[in-house]
Formats: C-alpha cells, structure tokens, sequence
C-alpha cells in the first residue's frame, strides 16, 4: 500500500474520521504551538488532507503527515515515503472507465436497433391486419347488401 493509501486507510478506518474532522482536530492540537495565530501554511486545510490523499502533492503530503506525527502521537514514518501517482495511472483506469462506457453505450444501440426493427417488422404486420380487416368489413357490407335484396325480392 502507498504512503497516501495508508494514510486515507489511517484516517478512514483507524479514526473513523472525515477529512474536515481531521483538519479541525489538528487545528486544535496545533494552536498551542501558535498562540499568535497560524501563518501562512503553517495551518492544515481540509483540502491539504484530500491532496496529500490523492497522492499527488509531495507537499500536502509531507505537510499532513508531519502534523499527524507530532500532533496526534503517530509514530514518525508511519506512513511510510511518498510516492507520487503518475498521471498516466489516472489516466488509464479513466480510459478503462471511458472503454467499458462505450462498450455498454455500443451494446445498447445494438440492442436499441435491434427494438426498432422489431417495431417495424409488428408496424408492418398490423397494416397487413388492418387492410385483411378492411377487405374482410368490405365483404361483411356486401354479403349484408346481398342479403337485403334478396330479403326484398321475396
């Protein structure tokens, strides 16, 4: 497991705490440290734990762990060496998504085109059963007609 991994793991199911418990927890720890208030990124943000995370700031990584280290008594190293994420790595498990998308959009169509010419194929077989209907009324209405000029030629 990756450094950030372990520390997302840590954080999730070792506290059983949210990124932003986790900032405000800090910041509680920290203030002693900093009685006339915190300087410029001296502070550990929500969004500094979530980027140390994703593994790809070195920074927020070294920022974050280091606090949890000195403020929450985890042993230094707990988390081992930052190993940043390549990008290609994001990449490829997004095209992974991006594949298994268009393969499900494709076997729709498919399956969609396929519904289609099922409709067409029942549309066509409906006006062949509309037009026997006809033929057939038109039948009905002459054996009736038939049927009254026999009855008056009686």
């Amino acid at each position: 497991m990756k450094a950030h991994q372990k520390l997302k793991n840590w954080r999730e199911n070792d506290m059983g705490m949210s990124t932003h418990d986790l900032a405000n927890l800090l910041e509680e720890k920290m203030k002693p440290d900093f009685p006339n208030g915190f300087k410029r990124g001296e502070k550990i943000f929500q969004s500094d734990i979530v980027l140390a995370e994703k593994g790809d700031s070195r920074k927020r990584f070294e920022k974050v762990s280091e606090a949890i280290y000195k403020y929450l008594d985890v042993q230094d190293g707990f988390f081992g060496r930052f190993i940043a994420v390549h990008p290609d790595d994001v990449l490829s498990v997004a095209d992974l998504r991006t594949e298994e998308y268009r393969k499900q959009a494709m076997e729709l169509q498919t399956r969609l085109l396929d519904a289609h010419e099922a409709i067409n194929q029942l549309n066509l077989e409906k006006i062949e059963l509309l037009k026997r209907n006809f033929e057939l009324q038109t039948e009905v209405m002459e054996l009736k007609r038939k049927v009254e000029e026999v009855g008056r030629g009686k």
